[in-house]
This record gives structure tokens, sequence and C-alpha cells, in this order.
């Protein structure tokens, strides 16, 4: 089951994309060379982001989708995935390479995880809620669309594409009905984690790829933040990806015999997985609240003059706010003028008035001072008039 029933819950007959490509171990020579300069990088390194896909959980007997012999792979031959070990999620154990970025985030050098995949073994291999960002889901998983409390289950909570579980929530107060997160091909990726993948790609300083083929975007894509920003990028992936030439190091090679290659030379104590720390061996929920990734401040000039989702969205905000009030500006200017014009009509015909009247006044007042001149002709031509 596994990666198998993962893949027929999703939408049938979309495109996989390229499947099958051959994969290819580097020589010992060349290895050796590739993980000198990799723990090179990260002795240096004080920001690393890890990318993890599918070949990161190989080794704990997870089958990935694109290999040679690849879930989707067989599918595209009309053959179907037969596995002869026990895979069902809750069975499965993290890897070395697991636990290898564990030491890293014990060490204060792994900031960050972002995973392609479903399994929930960074989660059970001790790696905190807040430090990773599963951009496709876990099949542990339900969410309260309400509240949006996560519960991470002991069992694989089944469906896709946010369909109710048929459990609800138990946050006090509220009475939403669980979902699972699991993405089907046409679902967007959560907000939250994708802007928090992409800030912590643009602040690292190393960027380390761990079995992923990087063709499935927008993940496939935000290694190259880091490299953007000026960090470094390492690639350790069987097949080729689209962003070799990007990288400082690119070793094709199997995850865990790199990884413990690197871990003899770093000389560093890797933790052990352990069962009694695992909520899924254990037959507990894990309960989280919103928010679930840290707030980031800035200090002037550390963004490195890349910009976020968030700020370029405020960007364009305030364009369209500094437009409007530029328009309004304009109108007002215009509304000011009509009035000025308006009331300068007004005030001229005033004016014209005034000088009317002032004339009435005038011819009044001469009419009056001939009377007072010549009062009998006046009452003569009164008479006349009656007459």
């Amino acid at each position: 089951v596994m990666s198998a029933g993962y893949a027929q819950r999703l939408t049938r007959g979309v495109d996989y994309g390229v499947c099958g490509l051959p994969e290819r171990v580097d020589n010992n020579r060349v290895l050796t060379n590739k993980i000198k300069r990799f723990v090179e990088l990260v002795r240096k390194s004080s920001y690393i982001v890890a990318h993890t896909g599918a070949g990161i959980s190989t080794a704990a007997g997870i089958p990935d989708f694109r290999g040679p012999k690849g879930v989707w792979t067989l599918e595209q031959k009309g053959k179907t995935f037969e596995s002869t070990k026990d895979t069902a999620w809750e069975n499965v154990v993290p890897t070395l390479s697991h636990m290898f970025l564990v030491a890293l985030h014990e060490m204060g050098k792994l900031r960050f995880i972002i995973s392609q995949n479903v399994d929930s073994l960074h989660l059970r291999s001790g790696i905190p809620r807040s430090k990773m960002a599963e951009l496709h889901g876990n099949v542990f998983k339900e969410v309260c669309p309400l509240c949006n409390t996560e519960y991470f289950r002991p069992f694989d909570v089944q469906g896709i594409g946010f369909k109710e579980t048929g459990r609800t929530c138990e946050h006090e107060n509220c009475t939403g009905k669980l979902k699972d997160e699991l993405l089907d091909w046409e679902d967007a990726l959560p907000d939250d984690a994708l802007d928090a993948a992409e800030e912590h790609c643009k602040r690292a300083d190393l960027a380390i790829c761990l079995g992923t083929s990087l063709r499935v975007t927008p993940a496939s894509e935000l290694p190259l933040s880091t490299v953007q920003s000026g960090g470094k990028l390492c690639i350790i992936n069987l097949q080729k990806t689209e962003k070799d030439n990007a990288a400082d190091v690119r070793a094709f090679d199997y995850c865990d015999h790199f990884i413990g290659e690197v871990i003899k030379q770093l000389g560093i104590a890797v933790p052990t997985y352990e069962p009694a720390n695992d909520y899924v061996v254990c037959k507990k929920s894990l309960v989280f609240r919103p928010p679930f990734f840290e707030s980031f401040e800035y200090k002037k000039g550390e963004r490195k003059g890349i910009k976020t989702k968030q700020e370029k969205k405020g960007e364009e905000n305030v364009a369209v706010k500094e437009e409007r009030e530029g328009k309004g500006e304009v109108k007002t200017e215009s509304i000011k003028g009509e009035l000025e014009a308006q009331m300068g009509e007004k005030e001229n015909r005033c004016e014209k008035k005034e000088g009317e009247e002032e004339k009435e006044d005038e011819s009044e007042r001469t009419k009056r001072k001939l009377e007072a001149e010549d009062p009998g002709d006046t009452q003569h031509d009164q008479k006349r008039q009656r007459d």
C-alpha cells in the first residue's frame, strides 16, 4: 500500500510528468570529493533549509513515484506496483537521513524543512511542527476548517482533497467537521506553509535537496531562491534534475549512503530514532493550534532586495491606494477649479447688478434734482399727462 495506495486516491488520467529517468551513482573518487565539499558547506553554514522528496524515504521501504520502478512509472507501462514488504504507513520508521536532519536542527544549523512527502517521518523523527512545511499534506493529519486546529492521528485518516473524515473538532466551543489535508492534483498549496517556505529559502545560506527530482512546482523552484539570495545549493538524488546547473554540489547517490559518509567526516553524533517519542507508535494524537509558523522580523538591508508574496501584494495595494489618491487629488483640484469659476461668475453677476443699481440710483437722483430746480414744469407735465 503506502505510495501505491496514496497514488490510487489521486485523480486519474493526469500528466505525471517525466517518469522512469535512468538512475546512476557517482564513482567513489567523485563521491569523495563531493562529500568533502558538502561537509565544508555544512560547517560554514548557519541557516540551512532542507528540501526532501520521495528519495529520502525509500530506505524506509516507501516506494517512490518517478524512479525506474516507481509507482507512476510502472503505471505508465501498464504494470502495478507490488511490494513484498510490510508497507503500511504506520510500520515504517525514519531513515538515517531523517535523523541527520534532526542532528542539524539540534546544532542550530537547520532552520526549516520543506517536504513533498506525506509520510510524516520528519515529525516522527523529532523535527518540531513549526520547523517544517509539508506542502502536499500528511496521511496522518486532519484539520478543522473552522478554527484550523490540526490533529495528527496514529493512523492513516484516509481521503484526499479535503474531504470530511467523520470526526469533529475537539477544541473548546468548536463543532467543525474535520477534513483530511492530502492535496489532489488541482488543489492549491496551503498559503501559510508556502509563505513560510519562501521566506526561509530567501534567508538561507545553504539549501540541501535530498531525494527529490525537483519536477513539481512550486516546490521545485524554492531552492533557487536561496541561490538568488547568495546562498549555496546541494542536490543529492539518483536522477538528474532541472536545477543541477545551479548546484554547488551535485551528487548522484542514495541519500542514506551519502549522508552516512557526511556524518563520519563531520564527526557528529546523530540521535537515534526513539519509538517512545513517536506519536504513531505510542498510539496517541498530537494537537496543534495556529499559528503554525514563526513570524519574521527584519533589520534594515537584511532582505537582500528580495520580496515575499505578502510584501509584493502589500506594494501592489499601496500602488493602488496611491493611484486612487492621485486620482482623488486631480478630482479635488478639478472640483476646486469649478467652484472658483462658479464663484467668479457669481461675483461678476453681483458686480454687474451693483453697477446697474448704481446707474438706477444716479438716474433717480438726477430726476429729483431737476424737479427741485423747476417744480412748475414738472407740475405742468403731470397735468398734461392727465389731459
